[in-house]
């Protein structure tokens, strides 16, 4: 709620096609080996290898438009931009991983997964950093840097 529904699965597409992007160029250089002994002309192998990023590709653009699509849905049902927002929205995106392996096995294993890792990413406030107090303990010298980072200013605290 907020921000336009259609920029946030566009958005979320096109990060998470980039991150398949990433990860099927890194799967074809590593299995390259293996289509080598597998293809017997340079340009099978070619199409292989870019078959393995676009899948990857796909499918990672597709698990980020389902997980924001799963979240604005429930936020509109619900009334509510909370956590289980976000969870049900990460289960429906675990079940692109069972249509993917033809298995509910994998279903079963992926939604709660990614629901409790988005349940733990909204907990933690939706960063990875800690807080103020604790950055003052470990780097009292940058803590002028973690407040324009943070967009504050040291009287908001």
């Amino acid at each position: 709620m907020g921000v336009d529904a259609t920029e946030r699965l566009l958005g979320a597409s096109m990060v998470g096609g980039m991150a398949g992007f990433v990860t099927g160029s890194l799967r074809s250089v590593l299995s390259e080996p293996m289509f080598k002994s597998q293809m017997t002309t340079k340009a099978g192998m070619n199409l292989k290898s870019y078959s393995v990023v676009a899948t990857q590709t796909a499918m990672f653009a597709g698990i980020g438009a389902v997980f924001v699509g799963g979240t604005i849905v429930a936020e509109n049902v619900r009334g509510k931009d909370d956590m289980y927002n976000h969870m049900i929205g990460a289960c429906l995106a675990g079940s692109l991983f069972a249509m993917k392996s033809g298995t509910i096995q994998s279903g079963a294993i992926a939604c709660p997964l990614l629901a409790f890792t988005a349940a733990a990413v909204d907990y933690s406030g939706s960063t990875i950093r800690g807080s103020r107090e604790q950055f003052a303990k470990k780097h009292p010298g940058l803590l002028a840097r973690f407040d324009i980072e943070e967009g504050t200013t040291p009287r908001e605290h």
